[in-house]
């Protein structure tokens, strides 16, 4: 059973993710490099602080990954969970960087997506650590 209030939660997180979405978009597909430059740095930061958030939580008596593909690999130390994260982000990387060729629009909404869904893991993250 879920808690009361999940429901609107979740509604506040898709509609934050829905107006990301519709905002970059809208944008001009042709942004300046430095734009595009600091999305990747906040992307790949964001990566990481999901990683630091993700090592704290495993750390604890019995720890638990509720993504089923970062699992098998974040579940087993601090070596796999190191790598995986750097693989993560330079899936990003490489992604982005392939998208920003031919398909700039598409290339923002990637950037901007993998923004918000790597900020919301690793705030999840940070707060539902259990020190005990």
């Amino acid at each position: 059973m879920l808690r009361p209030g999940t429901e609107v939660k979740r509604a506040v997180k898709l509609a934050v993710i829905a107006a990301l979405l519709a905002t970059c978009y809208a944008q001009e597909p042709d942004a300046p490099s430095t734009t595009r430059r600091a999305l990747q740095v906040a992307t790949v930061a964001a990566f990481g602080f999901d990683a630091w958030a993700t090592n704290r939580n495993m750390t604890v008596r019995r720890p638990y990954e509720q993504n089923p593909i970062a699992q098998p690999f974040v579940t087993h130390g601090t070596a796999e969970r190191a790598g995986y994260f750097a693989a993560c982000a330079g899936a990003f990387l490489l992604i982005d960087s392939r998208l920003n060729r031919h398909h700039k629009r598409e290339a923002r909404v990637f950037e901007f997506t993998e923004l918000a869904v790597e900020t919301w893991g690793a705030s999840y993250s940070a707060v539902h650590h259990r020190s005990h």
